[in-house]
């Protein structure tokens, strides 16, 4: 992957970066001390250590590993922080004091060992102090509360005796035979000497109630800590700022993960291998103003990327597409609706079909930018919306919704096309809306034959916007009857086998395909598009490309044809009994090269299609009208 797709992979997961960075900033934000304490501060260059030992007397009643358990607990820990920073401690404080301080008990020799580690001297003794007395007081407090629950159990069994005494010495009064009084007798006796030795445990118990349990042995010895060691600052903005980097890195591998498992369609070479077909015109994002604006970009903001991309698009498609195409306009005069009088090409007009895989891959705003580019160069376009599930043309070109398909497709409505035709907010671009819902919308499309060839007489180029050909049928209804197809596709929209599905349905038709349009691309240099006038697949499959443009946009021609692809690269789209219709003037195919090389160009003749009455395409321009042809023959 080359440094631009990196780049490109992280501009789509912008969203990814700054949450993982924001994360990672407030953690190191709230994980920090709030001020300059000596808990652990500026890293641990001085460690100080204590020793405790069972008080006199308390050698076996102390349990040392009691002591250890004690100095551990959050109570302690909290103590001591509250203790040096003379103030409540927060739990982030508690966190930070616990890798700072510790305790190891030397049960052979009957020791205790408490350590703290501090950026300073005086703060690490100050430090094991604190922790020391913070262990003591606790230990204390547990063993006092220990005594005192011995202190209750005794109380209540030397009243328990007490009581069972004077009961057995008033049996003992009143009782009648030696047996039994020799009973009594030895009962009594038992029950005195318990409860003699209970009132000496109780005694004791009472004496020792408040005996301290542990006492310091020696003094607080420091030593330096080894100044090479890596601790982490505790500075809140220091911290801060690497809990950022630390998020802003994790964010980027996050981000290459999800690209490596996403297998959309995004970048030309994808589309290419995708689709089978050239890349012909790559349309970067057009910014959200614009694209709600009524008005195409190409018209509101004519030196915009995105306009100059679609205006290559434009040279690509006459260059790529039906000869027709690249007829000069303004050599016969047509009235309009309006009572406008506009230039037309002689012959009726080229018919291209504009479709898309799925819905929301900008077909609709690639129809109305493509028009307006064409009626840059003086041509007369109308616009045919048949996408009748979700019409939007009317809106891409600032037209006022009204009948328009719905009704000149209806058999049973009688509608001239003028009727129908809306003027646009681009100058020489019309528009014919989709017209009313209709509930079904594959029964209108049985007469899209008639009203196609009657709409080629009313401008120089129709453009049709279609319904997406994954999702509906209707636009593979409207392929027979149109002479070339500009297929869209979105960045990011499209899956392989989605894209492979398209290539299947389109090589079933035998129509020429001019290319693959990219919108929303992220690799589009200004100017256009990086693949333009790359090739286009034509009838039946083999390969027609086009030289660059000669004497400006108006003078667009079909000048020159690369050689035909080879077998290995054309793909299904480049196989079809028709191939030999676009074979050089010598009826002998050219050299292979690869699809989406670069060919060498010679100059040839490109036989045009014959055309039926109607105007639409006829004899070998169809696969398999072309296999019948040839077998009626």
């Amino acid at each position: 992957m080359e440094p631009g797709n990196y780049l490109g992979t992280l501009r789509r997961h912008w969203r990814l970066l700054v949450v993982c960075a924001a994360l990672s900033v407030a953690a190191g934000w709230l994980l920090s001390p709030a001020g300059g304490s000596v808990v652990g501060g500026g890293g641990a260059r001085w460690e100080s250590t204590l020793s405790v030992v069972p008080a006199p007397g308390m050698e076996d009643t102390v349990q040392l590993s009691l002591v250890e358990n004690t100095a551990g607990t959050d109570q302690v820990l909290r103590a001591t922080a509250e203790r040096v920073d003379g103030g409540p401690a927060s739990q982030s404080r508690v966190t930070e004091l616990a890798a700072v301080v510790s305790i190891e008990a030397d049960l052979e020799d009957g020791v205790a060992v408490l350590t703290a580690a501090a950026s300073s001297r005086g703060d690490a003794e100050e430090l094991v102090s604190a922790y020391t007395e913070a262990t003591l007081a606790e230990f204390h407090a547990e063993q006092r509360e220990r005594r005192q629950a011995q202190l209750t159990r005794l109380q209540e069994q030397s009243e328990q005796l007490r009581a069972r005494i004077g009961e057995v010495s008033g049996e003992l009064v009143s009782a009648l035979g030696e047996a039994r009084r020799a009973q009594l007798e030895a009962e009594l006796a038992g029950l005195e000497q318990t409860s003699q030795a209970v009132t000496a445990e109780l005694s004791d118990t009472e004496l020792a109630l408040d005996d301290p349990s542990l006492s310091v042995f020696g003094g607080i010895t420091t030593a330096p800590v080894d100044g090479n060691a890596l601790t982490a600052p505790s500075s809140r903005p220091v911290r801060a700022a690497l809990g950022g980097a630390l998020g802003l890195a994790l964010g980027v591998v996050a981000a290459l993960m999800l690209d490596r498992l996403d297998t959309r369609v995004r970048s030309r070479a994808q589309a290419e291998a995708a689709f089978g077909l050239p890349v012909i015109g790559e349309i970067p994002v057009v910014p959200r103003r614009l694209r709600r604006s009524r008005t195409p970009v190409v018209v509101a903001r004519p030196a915009a990327p995105a306009a100059e991309a679609y205006r290559s698009l434009r040279a690509s498609v006459v260059l790529t597409g039906p000869p027709a195409l690249s007829a000069r306009p303004g050599t016969r005069a047509a009235r309009t609706p309006s009572g406008a009088i506009v230039e037309r090409s002689p012959g009726p007009a080229p018919v291209v079909l504009v479709m898309s895989g799925r819905s929301a891959d900008g077909r609709t705003v690639t129809v109305a930018n493509l028009a307006a580019a064409l009626a840059e160069t003086g041509r007369s376009v109308l616009v045919l919306d048949c996408d009748f599930r979700n019409p939007q043309a009317h809106q891409a070109l600032g037209a006022a919704p009204g009948p328009g398909m719905s009704e000149l497709l209806d058999a049973d409505r009688t509608l001239e096309m003028d009727e129908v035709i809306r003027s646009t907010s681009v100058e020489r671009v019309r528009l014919i809306t989709a017209g009313a819902p209709t509930g079904y919308p594959a029964a209108l499309l049985v007469n899209a034959g008639e009203v196609l060839a009657r709409a080629r007489r009313h401008a120089d180029i129709v453009l049709v916007d279609s319904s997406p050909l994954l999702q509906a049928n209707d636009a593979y209804d409207l392929v027979q009857h149109a002479d070339a197809v500009l297929l869209v596709a979105r960045s990011g929209n499209l899956s392989p086998e989605q894209a492979g599905r398209v290539r299947e349905l389109l090589a079933r038709t035998g129509v020429l395909v001019c290319g693959v349009a990219l919108t929303a691309s992220n690799g589009t240099a200004r100017g256009g598009s990086s693949s333009a006038a790359a090739g286009a697949t034509a009838p039946g499959g083999a390969v027609a490309g086009a030289a660059a443009p000669v004497g400006g946009e108006a003078g667009e021609r079909r000048g020159t044809v690369p050689p035909a692809a080879g077998p290995a690269a054309r793909g299904p789209l480049a196989r079809g009994p028709v191939a030999s219709a676009w074979l050089g003037t010598s009826g002998q195919p050219l050299d292979e090269t690869p699809m989406f090389g670069s060919p060498r160009f010679e100059t040839r003749v490109t036989p045009v299609r014959p055309r039926n009455g109607d105007g639409q395409p006829g004899g070998a321009s169809r696969g398999r009208g072309a296999a019948e042809d040839g077998k009626r023959s």
